[in-house]
């Protein structure tokens, strides 16, 4: 009986130790197992390592200018200018009908980074020259400047362009306005520039400014450009004025009417133009206006050319009364087309 008692513990007590080592077999198979599968799992779809957001890309600088071992960047000797292709002062055309006064000239901000500038590069035999400057207040309540510039020397300018520094009483600046002249028509680089003077000619100006009266004093700096100018194809002599007559509006302002002929065989000329300057008793600028021509289309919006020979039609409405102005200079600028 003991025998078979003892027998018995011996047969559970293996029986439990078989057990236990097949479940430690079991659970070391299925460790190992799962662990190799699972981390495939995870190395497939688990969480990556976050990838740096892609930045924008940075804006290609435009290279130096700087000269080697200088910090500080090369003076520009040349002032502002005007872009050869496209004309300055090139408002938009009034139609021919409207006989309005044109709405006063917006001033500008009074302020201007850099002036003043470098001189520019000398003529010969002279200088451009102010010959007259006349301080108005115009139908806002600004101030304006208008006069004339004169070239004394014996070659073209062209950007032609005054400043004028209007100081407070204690000398300091109030404000610095600028304008390009009406001038001539020629090339510049071979291309179109309406700022130009040629030797002995004159030519209106008309700066805005913010002020709302005369400043205490005032001083006034010329600069223009000298290289590579020509003449265009066709020259100021053949683009004239057939016939010019006054007219008044509906504000009473005079208006002026007339047409001009593109005297040339050849060529076609577009964006055609006039701006008139009037001149008082006292032989001083007091106002300047322009306007284009109703000519030909030439697939050029405006209505603003002439083909070879033909003529256009104009009407120039001034911000002055029929009493004010005694004489009107006017000068005529235009592109030409290529054939």
């Amino acid at each position: 009986m003991e025998l078979s008692h003892t027998l018995g513990k011996i047969w559970f007590m293996g029986g439990f130790l078989m057990r236990q080592v097949l479940v430690v077999l079991f659970l070391f198979v299925f460790a190992g197992c799962g662990s190799g599968k699972g981390g495939d799992e995870i190395t497939k779809e688990g969480p990556q390592t976050p990838s740096q957001p892609t930045s924008p890309s940075t804006p290609t600088q435009p290279p130096s200018s700087t000269a080697p071992g200088s910090s500080e960047p090369p003076t520009d000797s040349t002032p502002p200018s005007s872009s050869p292709s496209t004309p300055p002062s090139s408002s938009t055309p009034r139609p021919v009908g409207d006989t309005s006064p044109p709405p006063p000239k917006t001033p500008s901000s009074g302020k201007v980074d850099g002036y003043p500038f470098p001189p520019s590069s000398p003529l010969q035999n002279g200088t451009i020259e102010v010959k007259q400057i006349n301080p108005r207040i115009d139908a806002a309540g600004n101030l304006q400047y208008f006069g004339e510039l004169i070239n004394k020397s014996t070659e073209p300018a062209c950007d032609v362009q005054i400043y004028i520094d209007s100081k407070d009483p204690s000398g300091g600046p109030d404000s610095i306005d600028f304008d390009f002249v009406q001038g001539s028509t020629l090339l510049v680089s071979s291309f179109p520039e309406w700022t130009c003077l040629n030797p002995n000619e004159v030519g209106a100006f008309d700066v805005a400014s913010p002020l709302h009266s005369s400043p205490a004093s005032l001083s006034s700096s010329i600069y223009w450009n000298k290289d590579n100018i020509s003449t265009p194809k066709v020259t100021s002599a053949e683009v004239v004025v057939e016939g010019l007559t006054e007219s008044t509006g509906p504000a009473g302002n005079r208006v002026l009417v007339g047409s001009i002929k593109n005297k040339n065989s050849h060529y076609t000329l577009s964006q055609v133009r006039i701006a008139f300057a009037a001149i008082d008793a006292g032989e001083k600028v007091i106002d300047t206006q322009l306007n284009f021509i109703n000519g030909s289309d030439c697939q050029q919006a405006g209505n603003n050319c002439l083909t070879a020979g033909a003529s256009g039609s104009f009407s120039v409405p001034l911000a002055v009364l029929p009493s004010e102005a005694k004489s009107y200079k006017y000068k005529i600028n235009y592109n030409v087309m290529e054939q």
